[in-house]
């Protein structure tokens, strides 16, 4: 039996962004294996509850919106040849107050990954608890049942105030001449091969580059050294005056191509959230470049004097 807070079972993805997920299912059992009659085990039970989400914005005020919605995952050892529905039932202090709670989570053929949506008529306080049932064309384990609790507690699942952390190459701390530029922070660079950075940063990096459209990163909380200009990943100009100038890049999206996505990879996505602004911003790089002063060059040595060779001449 599994248990934990829902809130911390979910996860939130931006539209068109591949999460990191577990690779599910096979081909069906392996060369020269005796193939389970009943059918493939079902190897993963998770769900997450209805919740109060909110997005904290570049003034810390908080947007909250409330979500009767919630998931239930599962998995199987191996992908089915034909349509499988996994039975569940739901117990628990909230179960009575499930609206028409579903009774299966439907595998398709050649799958082996399926999910169901569940709602509550009100949210409150209470426990939710997911059991697979016994049925045709799978079998069930000792883990099959997974316990969620659900709270009122609002989970922040966007802030503009979080700390994106450190960019790769060190791009948010840089020295130049005057008549330069820096170069980028790295947001709209071609994917590179994976670091196994897990940053806040990596991970708006990777959503950046899977779905660049809407995005923006506006300069906040500072000033850019004179001469230069900075939109998009892009910087434009030569600096001109030296100095150490300090200043943060914030990471935003237009709302409308902002999804809430439930789970992992093909997890279930809902509409923008209501009461989110209409631009949405993920975090900041704290960035700060030095200009420093071309140092001009030594004057030339003045050639040295020649005697004189021709005869004085004078007159009087």
């Amino acid at each position: 039996m599994k248990s934990g807070r829902a809130r911390r079972n979910r996860a939130w993805f931006v539209s068109g962004i591949v999460a990191t997920a577990v690779v599910v299912g096979g081909a069906g059992p392996a060369p020269g294996q005796v193939p389970d009659l009943d059918g493939p085990e079902v190897v993963y039970v998770d769900a997450f509850g209805p919740s109060i989400y909110a997005y904290e914005d570049c003034d810390g005020v908080l947007h909250t919106e409330e979500d009767p919605l919630g998931f239930v995952f599962l998995e199987l050892d191996y992908e089915v040849e034909a349509d499988v529905a996994v039975g569940i039932t739901f117990t628990g202090s909230l179960a009575d107050d499930l609206v028409d709670p579903p009774t299966a989570v439907d595998v398709a053929a050649g799958e082996a990954w399926g999910e169901v949506e569940f709602e509550l008529d009100e949210l409150e306080t209470g426990d939710l608890t997911v059991t697979v049932e016994p049925g045709v064309g799978y079998t069930t384990s000792a883990d099959d049942t997974y316990t969620m609790e659900i709270t009122d507690e609002v989970e922040i699942v966007v802030s503009c105030k979080e700390d994106l952390g450190t960019p790769p190459n060190d791009t948010d701390r840089q020295t130049i001449d005057v008549g330069e530029r820096p170069d980028p922070i790295g947001f709209f660079e071609d994917e590179e091969e994976d670091s196994g950075d897990s940053s806040g940063f990596a991970q708006l990096q990777a959503a950046v580059r899977a779905a660049p459209a809407g995005y923006s990163t506006p300069v906040a909380n500072g000033s850019l050294p004179p001469g230069l200009t900075y939109e998009d990943d892009v910087w434009a100009g030569a600096a001109t005056t030296p100095g150490l100038y300090s200043f943060d890049i914030r990471v935003c999206l237009d709302q409308s191509t902002f999804r809430v996505d439930a789970g992992r990879e093909g997890g279930a996505r809902r509409p923008t959230p209501r009461a989110f602004p209409n631009v949405i911003c993920f975090g900041y790089v704290d960035v700060q470049v030095l200009v420093e002063a071309v140092t001009p060059p030594p004057p030339a040595a003045a050639p040295a004097a020649q005697p004189v060779t021709a005869p004085a001449r004078f007159a009087g």
